[in-house]
């Protein structure tokens, strides 16, 4: 826990808060922003935060790192969730973890120069998929389909006793697919908590991370156009457990 905590991104003290820091927070209301990678995330939390009453309203992030075990503590401490709501983001679980591929690569290697034997093996997503997909895949393309944001979806955040642990009344879900909808319907389930007025207008959401792509020349990022339906079809099956609960969660789109 303590090497996680070294982290630039904990000396914003509501990213990935501990137990104590959420139930501190004297704050009316909590939200607690399930950001799973590669779904639009960042853009969720910039809306909110901007489009909701800092006086009434904390804002939580679970991101990464030890989010998983984070969402865990906060979860079975049911006497103490009456104030606290959360927003899951999530996306198709294939798309995601292309655009996880894809981000990875960008992120973590080409932009900082960094040395990767696996990215340097499996240059673009297609020629991992077409590795994963044989018989007897590679060990190293099994490492990499594991690597980053890719080994984190919905379903890292929220195993399935986990999920059920969220409470019905006071969850809701963002799709990547849908945001602007999701977003707009979610920001304004939330300022009916409080009397500010829930017709007043909603700022647009914010665009991050859009334009990585355009600083490298063509080609660098794939995607899985080239992809047989059988190659698709298997690749989904692995993402087994992340179309599970992205299914369960479309049950709190508001």
């Amino acid at each position: 826990m303590k090497h996680k905590r070294g982290h630039p991104c904990y000396k914003n003290k509501n990213f990935n808060p501990l137990l104590g820091s959420v139930l501190a927070s004297n704050k009316k209301y909590k939200v607690a922003v399930i950001h799973v990678g590669k779904c639009a995330g960042e853009s969720t939390l910039l809306s909110i935060k901007q489009n909701l009453p800092s006086n009434d309203f904390d804002i939580f992030e679970y991101h990464c790192f030890d989010a998983n075990e984070l969402l865990v503590e906060l979860l079975r401490q049911q006497h103490a969730l009456e104030s606290v709501y959360f927003v899951i983001c999530t996306r198709d679980p294939l798309e995601r973890w292309v655009s996880s591929f894809n981000w990875d690569l960008h992120n973590m290697f080409l932009s900082k120069s960094m040395h990767s034997k696996l990215h340097e093996k499996y240059f673009t997503v297609i020629k991992l998929v077409e590795e994963l997909c044989k018989e007897n895949p590679d060990e190293d393309a099994l490492t990499l389909s594991r690597f980053g944001h890719m080994g984190m979806g919905i379903s890292w955040y929220l195993p399935g006793q986990v999920f059920g642990e969220l409470p019905s009344g006071r969850t809701y879900t963002i799709r990547t697919e849908s945001i602007e909808r999701d977003l707009h319907a979610v920001i304004q389930k939330l300022r009916a908590l409080t009397i500010v007025d829930t017709y007043e207008a909603i700022m647009n959401t914010p665009k991050t991370k859009d334009d990585y792509k355009s600083k490298y020349p063509a080609g660098t990022f794939g995607n899985l156009n080239e992809a047989t339906c059988a190659q698709i079809e298997k690749m989904k099956r692995s993402l087994e457990s992340d179309y599970a609960i992205h299914e369960l969660a479309m049950k709190f789109i508001p």
